[in-house]
């Protein structure tokens, strides 16, 4: 052989590896995501509970998982960082779902932020489908957010009570309707801006009620909204919204 051709094929070999080195850094994430699929059945088990808070907040929720471990409930518990935004598409089960995160309305839907760092590397399919978007946090943070009908796996809410915190919750009826179709019992929201410190009183006070006191999810709703009031800020109240929406 001669030397020019082995020259030309050592040049070859180096711009495939080139190729090959570039491709893994850029897409090797997305494509080891190919290979591991996120979304699993799951049996339903109606005394199991998770807590999924992005913003973490150790007080609520040890006082959150007290109450549910009292009623009998199996508590989960993702935080912080470990609200990754496969997580929030993923999971699924439990028969009471209690999202801590924040949230926003773009393009008519409610998108739920993760507590993963956002990437332009990482799912970048999803991100050009605007499934998975760049999203602010009010701390300065840049996270994924998912967008709100792809929470949870495909049959893994049939039958939960969804209790959404974060702001406007009913800003986004595609997103509630998809979550009643993919068989969501029940939804516990705010109807517009909120803190987490008025969030995480009126929560507490909905779960006492509800566990404590046996009032059904609507009645403690209401008692909630009588004892504890809405936002002293933006006015915001919590909704119960059932499985009959938009009927």
């Amino acid at each position: 052989m001669r030397r020019e051709q082995i020259i030309k094929m050592i040049r070859i070999a180096a711009i495939i590896v080139e190729i090959v080195v570039l491709t893994i850094y850029f897409f090797g994430d997305y494509i080891m995501e190919i290979f591991i699929p996120n979304q699993y059945e799951f049996p339903m088990n109606t005394k199991s509970a998770i807590i999924i808070d992005a913003v973490f907040n150790p007080f609520f929720i040890n006082k959150a998982r007290e109450i549910l471990q009292r009623a009998g409930f199996n508590v989960t518990v993702k935080a912080g960082k470990a609200v990754s935004i496969r997580l929030l598409d993923g999971f699924g089960g439990y028969g009471l779902v209690i999202l801590r995160t924040h949230s926003a309305v773009a393009d008519g839907f409610l998108y739920i932020f993760s507590g993963e760092a956002y990437s332009w590397r990482r799912y970048v399919i999803e991100q050009l489908h605007k499934t998975y978007r760049k999203a602010h946090t009010s701390a300065g943070e840049v996270v994924f957010a998912l967008r709100g009908d792809l929470l949870g796996s495909e049959r893994g809410l049939i039958g939960s009570t969804i209790i959404l915190m974060g702001c406007n919750g009913t800003s986004s009826t595609n997103v509630i309707k998809k979550l009643f179709e993919k068989g969501v019992k029940e939804i516990i929201t705010f109807d517009g801006y909120t803190d987490f410190g008025y969030m995480d009183t009126a929560v507490l006070a909905f779960l006492n009620y509800v566990y404590r006191n046996r009032l059904s999810c609507e009645e403690a709703v209401k008692k909630v909204m009588e004892t504890v009031g809405a936002d002293p800020t933006w006015k915001s109240q919590m909704v119960f919204l059932g499985c009959n929406y938009g009927e």
